[in-house]
């Protein structure tokens, strides 16, 4: 079901001789949730798995729809401003060696270990990732590794993560971003758009 940790996607169908998906064994979430926002890693995301997906509307109702129906674009599809709820979903792998597809999750995990601020918590890339740009690269350059505001700061590992260093505030967060995108946009003239999702107002 879509409310199955991507780990455990990932896990099942090494077992199971699926290639593929070795892309999601290190990113934290739901599958359901990875394919409202098109997760994705090492140059592959959800797009390139998803075959069909079950959705409920808010009146319980159950529908399916194909992954041509789902408006797949980088970090993003037509769920996000939907109230339809990923119930379901349909994957579509290669048939590989298990012992090729761990070595290929053991690769992945340890590249995003070597790469990524993993000892705090954190919501994952703040930015997208501007045409032929990185944001951290991005936000380096222009002097925003390491900004603090209260216990929210730029990753001196990956500068596209804000860590929680304990008592983060969602104020301190969003302060944080602020600055960052002032930053960048004040060094290259680039406005720096979310990957991740805001909720709510306060």
């Amino acid at each position: 079901g879509a409310g199955a940790k991507l780990a455990r996607l990932a896990a099942v169908a090494c077992r199971a001789g699926v290639g593929g998906l070795e892309f999601t064994a290190g990113i934290p979430g739901t599958v359901g949730g990875a394919v409202v926002m098109n997760a994705g890693a090492s140059g592959a995301a959800m797009d390139g798995l998803v075959r069909e997906i079950t959705v409920m509307d808010t009146g319980g109702n159950l529908s399916r729809l194909p992954a041509s129906a789902l408006g797949f674009g980088y970090r993003t599809s037509n769920l996000q401003h939907s109230s339809l709820v990923v119930v379901e979903v349909v994957c579509e792998g290669v048939a590989r060696d298990p012992a090729l597809i761990r070595a290929g999750m053991v690769e992945k995990l340890a590249l995003r270990r070597a790469t990524q601020p993993l000892a705090h918590p954190s919501a994952g890339s703040v930015f997208k990732n501007p045409p032929g740009k990185a944001a951290g690269w991005l936000i380096e350059q222009a002097g925003g590794k390491g900004l603090q505001q209260g216990d929210a700061r730029v990753s001196d590992v990956h500068a596209n993560f804000i860590v929680n260093l304990g008592r983060a505030t969602a104020r301190d967060v969003e302060g944080l971003i602020r600055r960052v995108r002032q930053l960048v946009y004040e060094r290259f003239g680039l406005l720096l758009t979310l990957e991740i999702q805001v909720l709510g107002e306060d």
